[in-house]
């Protein structure tokens, strides 16, 4: 089968459920080659264990435990202060420090401006700082945030 450019397949920037994407050659030159389907990528996200969980703790550290490698997680409401973190520690059983974690902003009451600073894992935790990035007002509400941990 001769490569086909994504545009070949839909209109550029849509994907049909039929659209067949190549996974793996075949090492004998043809015949048994995978492939992955829109339907298949969709079931398979859909699919993923996921989690909601609150945190409880103070202005330094919340923290909680988790059992799933992905989810989202609501603080405690926070009033952390001008230029000041926060530490969420997360229980994961399984986590190693090789391990990559990524975190993305997900709403809560909080109205001033944060950021996740970092995600840094160790054996079996997952510490997650977010700044207060505001220099004149104190956090005033929950954060809440999604997380994906991927097993290295």
């Amino acid at each position: 089968m001769a490569d086909t450019k994504i545009s070949g397949f839909t209109d550029g920037a849509t994907a049909n459920a039929t659209d067949r994407i190549a996974a793996i050659r075949s090492p004998f030159g043809g015949g048994d080659d995978r492939y992955l389907t829109p339907t298949y990528i969709k079931n398979y996200t859909l699919d993923l264990p996921y989690t909601t969980q609150s945190t409880t703790g103070d202005d330094t550290t919340q923290s909680g435990t988790v059992t799933k490698g992905c989810g989202t997680i609501t603080t405690g409401a926070l009033t952390t202060a001008a230029a000041g973190s926060t530490a969420v520690v997360l229980t994961l059983t399984g986590v190693v420090a090789a391990d990559p974690v990524f975190v993305t902003q997900a709403g809560g009451t909080n109205t001033r401006s944060y950021e996740v600073f970092s995600a840094i894992t160790t054996t079996d935790t997952i510490t997650v700082t977010l700044r207060n990035v505001d220099l004149v007002n104190a956090l005033n509400g929950t954060v809440k945030f999604h997380y994906l941990w991927i097993k290295a």
